[in-house]
């Protein structure tokens, strides 16, 4: 990796860098799968507002669909990380 590159972690396990590859043995959702973190990428200063609208249409069909919990948050540069609770 190479210093201030962008990864997705669980704990000290790398599951994807560089935002573009999530396929991986890590990321694959399986019927022992417990949390789904759907990212959702965009710019702040140009179309913040769609992906503010996209995840909350994809929260509320969550929950319409599964019936199951769902939680939204932003994660960016002041906020880099989503902790479930």
């Amino acid at each position: 990796m190479t210093p201030g590159e962008c990864i997705y972690s669980a704990g000290e396990v790398v599951k994807t860098r560089r935002w573009i590859w999530r396929q991986s043995e890590h990321g694959k959702v399986t019927d022992k799968t417990r949390n789904v973190f759907f990212p959702i990428d965009g710019f702040q200063d140009q179309n913040y507002k769609s992906i503010i609208a996209a995840r909350d249409e994809l929260a509320e069909q969550l929950y319409r669909i599964f019936s199951c919990e769902v939680k939204v948050g932003i994660v960016d540069r002041d906020n880099q990380s989503f902790k479930l609770n």
